[in-house]
């Protein structure tokens, strides 16, 4: 939780640690909101779907192939859906 203290903006992992080792209590201090960061999401990606022969498990990429993979899974087993 960030506060603003004589001018200068904290950010501490722990606040009361930190109004201790200030020796001053929250009353002391002005409470600063976190902004949440803005998520950018890109509407324009395509997604492939590969679908398990086997199992019908499906894996989404957006990778027109599975060739990333091929240390992890047996990307054979695999079908491109689109």
């Amino acid at each position: 939780m960030k506060f603003k203290y004589n001018g200068k903006i904290y950010n501490p992992s722990n606040l009361e640690k930190k109004l201790a080792k200030l020796n001053i209590t929250i009353n002391d201090i002005e409470l600063l909101e976190d902004k949440p960061k803005d998520i950018i999401i890109n509407d324009n990606i395509k997604l492939y779907t590969f679908r398990n022969k086997k199992d019908n498990s499906i894996i989404k990429s957006i990778y027109p192939n599975l060739s990333n993979l091929e240390e992890f899974i047996n990307v054979n087993d695999y079908d491109l859906e689109n």
